[in-house]
């Protein structure tokens, strides 16, 4: 059992009190992190900072209390584990009336994907970065983050411009929800997203809810793409990955470096993943002699 952390909770005592912490908070990178993902979550943000040394921002951790259920000890091992970490509980019930545009999804499945859109309503940060919890980081992404377009993404895979070599704006590119750049969130937005009444058609499916929904909110606005390479689909299942090639590896699809069965006909590349994990294990290990962490 882990004891003695803090959950920070934000109170504001007036609109100055609040337009002062937004001046000094000025970035977070949010992430959806339940039981499940534990592991994930923790590779995807210590490969982060072993790159990303210049960030100095908090870490949201999105969850809630019936589908998306964070442990008390699994949040004491992530306030443990990284520096300026902050809890957020989302509330379920904002999801349900969006969700039901797209028929055959079910509320317990899909619901804490839809914590993506929770991102956009981030109101106290300048620059949110959100990122999935199934990453692994190879370089430093600084040029990304900081682009001061109104969102950043990266294709999905799905029918990808293989002429994107370096950033562009969007037209009809889909982008995938892995890793997103948000400047300047509003809670004006974030209601607009929930308020969006999506048209079904060929790219917009409803295969990939919360991803559907927010490429399907973005038409017409700025977005600009990525290269592959920050966020690459693919590799994470290659035999041979080049560091050099690759900023960010994703391992989309429910078969996770981390799950403890993994099929023998899943081609799956695991030892960089375990490189980070237990890279992490031994800083957690010598920085927490007395705690017990996740084996």
């Amino acid at each position: 059992m882990l004891h003695n952390y803090k959950c920070r909770e934000y109170k504001f005592e007036s609109y100055w009190h609040f337009k002062d912490y937004q001046a000094m908070a000025k970035n977070c990178i949010a992430i959806i992190v339940n039981d499940r993902y534990i592991k994930g979550a923790i590779v995807t943000l210590f490969s982060f900072f072993e790159y990303n040394k210049w960030f100095d921002g908090d870490i949201v951790i999105l969850f809630d209390n019936k589908y998306c259920i964070l442990s008390e000890d699994n949040k004491e091992l992530l306030s443990k584990s990284f520096k300026n970490v902050v809890f957020k509980e989302c509330k379920p019930d904002n999801y349900l009336s969006i969700i039901k545009q797209f028929k055959g999804k079910t509320n317990e499945r899909f619901i804490p994907s839809m914590y993506t859109i929770e991102s956009f309503g981030l109101s106290e940060y300048k620059k949110v970065l959100y990122l999935d919890a199934d990453l692994i980081f190879l370089n430093s992404i600084k040029e990304f983050f900081e682009d001061d377009t109104f969102l950043c993404a990266v294709p999905t895979n799905r029918r990808i411009n293989r002429k994107i070599n370096a950033p562009m704006f969007r037209k009809e590119q889909l982008f995938n929800c892995g890793i997103l750049l948000i400047n300047n969130p509003s809670v004006d937005i974030y209601n607009d997203i929930l308020n969006t009444k999506i048209k079904i058609s060929q790219k917009i499916t409803g295969q990939y809810l919360e991803q559907d929904i927010l490429n399907f909110y973005t038409i017409g606005k700025n977005v600009k793409l990525y290269p592959i390479e920050y966020n690459n689909c693919n590799i994470g299942f290659s035999a041979n990955i080049d560091p050099k090639k690759v900023k960010i590896i994703h391992y989309v699809g429910p078969t996770k470096p981390w799950s403890e069965v993994i099929p023998t006909d899943t081609m799956i590349n695991t030892d960089i993943w375990n490189y980070f994990y237990k890279k992490w294990q031994r800083k957690f290990e010598n920085q927490n002699k007395s705690c017990i962490f996740v084996k």
